[in-house]
């Protein structure tokens, strides 16, 4: 049986023999090396519990630095989120997919559409109110640019709190 690499650093920390020559097994580990080999490996698991405390703890940090950030972001930019627009004017907010990107606000909760005439293809936002879709039922907010959004139009549609989606 050859020497392990923790074989040689047990003898080399303890200053005794790992192995044993015996008549009926052969080379075979001694009980202190095999009750050293525990004790390092309960060592480990405690080293690696501690990591993953420390880990989670420096997530949780890191999580609320970026909600502390995004919270400052969007203060310094001075745009308006789609929520806290919804919000206030208790209207459904939208943005249209132009690329100007023009945010509407509807007294009703509306359905993305998109229409294609040969080359031509267009879409927004329609309400529809018992079974008809009010086309002009919105009203333009904001030109583009004032509002704090990046995403894609047919997420844009924002609720105000207490409606239902």
């Amino acid at each position: 049986m050859e020497k392990t690499e923790m074989m040689k650093e047990f003898e080399e920390k303890t200053k005794l023999n790992a192995t044993i020559l015996t008549a009926y097994c052969g080379v075979m580990p001694r009980i202190y090396y095999s009750n050293w080999l525990e004790s390092e490996l309960l060592n480990a698991k405690e080293h690696v519990q501690n990591l993953e405390f420390l880990l989670n703890q420096k997530n949780e940090n890191i999580l609320q630095l970026e909600a502390k950030a995004t919270a400052y972001d969007r203060l310094m930019s001075g745009k308006p989120t789609l929520k806290e627009l919804a919000n206030i004017l208790q209207m459904a907010i939208t943005v249209n997919p132009e690329p100007e990107s023009i945010v509407k606000g509807f007294r009703h909760t509306p359905n993305p559409v998109w229409f294609e005439n040969g080359e031509d293809s267009f879409g927004g936002w329609l309400a529809q109110e018992k079974y008809i879709f009010v086309a002009f039922e919105s009203t333009t907010l904001f030109p583009p640019g004032l509002i704090g959004f990046t995403g894609d139009w047919k997420d844009s549609l924002t609720l105000p709190d207490g409606w239902d989606e």
